[in-house]
């Protein structure tokens, strides 16, 4: 039974780049972990498995002058860099251990695949939460707790325009929560989500586990997808995350968000730009910006619990114009993110104004760049 270990490796990590690279007493961090780990008397193979890009070039030079094996694959889509190994090696059992661990132990690793082959374990993951796909072509639907409802397309020319009615009572759990969840190409995505909650602190989200069973956290979800315009009217959201997109491209033109518990619009690794957006009540940020590239035309934000704009782990939002007011603070720029205002900000009864800082170690301050024709006026 061919027992092989998979190792996933990169250089453009966000939080330190390049750190398997690093060096512990004239070794590179990787060499330590694979001689390390090479010592097991149970695996058969030890392949590295790199991202396909140039800069990760030199990384497989480096692991393939100590004497391993690598394999180049997807950057962003880690499960299809395992799978297509997985086709080229055909390993009975993977052993998954990461890169950035040098203090890797064979015999530990050993003891685990001992008791996996001895005791035949299988693994099962139980949802709480069930899987539903929806027909792209249904307007009306309603959603209940325990269930994600997923629509899928791979048709860039596909319109959808479907009315949420979101079923909840006001005692249900965070994991508990119904979530939908966008995925593949479209071409005019609108939506109305609306839950009926007459008190949203009334919603039990006291869970340590900010995430569903499913690694989510919006009540709507955005993820690896691909669409020409949207339009979305939404209110009443308990979720982390009123609505959030993840590694998806494409262009908002009108976003209306009504009583958030918590964060109202947040976006991570994604390429958005948006015409407009409004915000009223949300419990933490209005809009959370992370890793990705953002472009807002005009937005109003009113009474955000804690930032009116927050962008972080080295975001790039261009600002045209926009008015926020009654939040903790106006605007933050932190972690090597870079803030730009074109036309102007208008921060009105805001605790704070704005700031730059850095709030991760790994990272620098922010940066908030003012056109010579732009400003920030500040009436607090």
């Amino acid at each position: 039974m061919k027992t092989i270990a998979f190792i996933q490796a990169r250089v453009g990590s966000t939080r330190l780049r390049g750190k398997v690279l690093l060096k512990i007493k004239n070794r590179t961090v990787i060499e330590v972990f694979l001689k390390r780990l090479s010592k097991s008397k149970l695996l058969n193979e030890i392949v590295v498995l790199i991202p396909n890009s140039k800069e990760n070039d030199f990384l497989d030079f480096k692991v393939n002058s100590y004497g391993f094996k690598t394999f180049r694959g997807s950057e962003n889509n880690v499960l299809d860099r395992f799978y297509k190994a997985s086709l080229k090696f055909k390993p009975q059992n993977i052993v998954r251990v990461t890169s950035d661990n040098p203090l890797v132990y064979y015999k530990i690793v050993d003891k685990v695949i001992s008791l996996f082959k001895k005791k035949k374990i299988v693994l099962k993951q139980v949802f709480n939460n069930r899987l539903n796909f929806i027909e792209p072509s249904i307007n009306d639907i309603n959603i209940k707790k325990n269930n994600t409802y997923v629509i899928y397309s791979e048709d860039k020319n596909k319109d959808i325009n479907i009315n949420f009615n979101y079923l909840i009572k006001d005692n249900t759990r965070n994991e508990n929560l119904p979530r939908i969840v966008f995925i593949g190409s479209f071409d005019k995505i609108e939506i109305k989500v609306n839950a009926d909650i007459v008190n949203l602190n009334k919603v039990n989200n006291e869970t340590v586990n900010r995430y569903n069973d499913r690694q989510l956290t919006g009540c709507i979800n955005f993820i690896d997808a691909n669409f020409k315009n949207f339009n979305g009217e939404i209110s009443n959201m308990p979720c982390e995350d009123a609505i959030n997109f993840v590694r998806s491209y494409g262009n908002i033109n009108s976003l209306k968000i009504t009583n958030s518990k918590f964060d109202a619009l947040d976006l991570d690794f994604s390429k958005i730009s948006a015409n407009k957006i409004e915000i009223n009540n949300a419990g933490n940020d209005c809009l959370d910006f992370s890793s990705g590239e953002y472009k807002i035309k005009n937005f109003k934000l009113i009474s955000c619990g804690d930032k009116g704009i927050s962008a972080g782990e080295k975001s790039i939002l261009k600002i045209n114009s926009g008015y926020i007011n009654n939040a903790a603070m106006g605007l933050a720029s932190k972690d090597l993110s870079r803030v730009i205002v074109k036309n102007y900000i208008d921060i009105n009864k805001s605790k704070k104004c704005f700031d730059t800082y850095q709030k991760k170690q790994e990272f620098g301050d922010g940066i908030i760049e003012i056109k010579s024709e732009g400003s920030i006026k500040c009436n607090n």
